[in-house]
């Protein structure tokens, strides 16, 4: 295979993230949290990726092989109590089951 960058391709910074499906593609819907006061975080959206069920799930083993391979090198990533109480990161199938978008960040 060769790669090669398309005219415009970009790199976007995202700390939050909002997952969605349908019958036919999962979607991704990327953005920027920044707070606009002391008690409210105003969310700019960047990008949406789409992907097939398919190439979803060969993404999420390449995020969890790269993610313990970070951790191998950087240390244990600690996930805010606050997500973690949400179940954010939880049973993906239990969270699933609850609505078709999850939030994130």
């Amino acid at each position: 295979m060769n790669f090669n960058k398309s005219a415009d391709f970009k790199t976007v910074y995202a700390n939050w993230v909002q997952t969605g499906f349908g019958p036919f593609d999962i979607s991704l819907l990327f953005g920027d949290a920044v707070p606009s006061d002391l008690a409210v975080f105003e969310v700019e959206h960047k990008v949406r990726v789409q992907l097939n069920p398919a190439e979803a799930k060969i993404l999420v083993a390449m995020l969890a092989e790269c993610v313990n391979n970070y951790e191998k090198v950087f240390g244990k990533i600690h996930i805010p109590v606050q997500l973690a109480q949400s179940g954010v990161t939880g049973n993906e199938e239990e969270n699933s089951k609850e609505s078709p978008n999850t939030e994130g960040v």
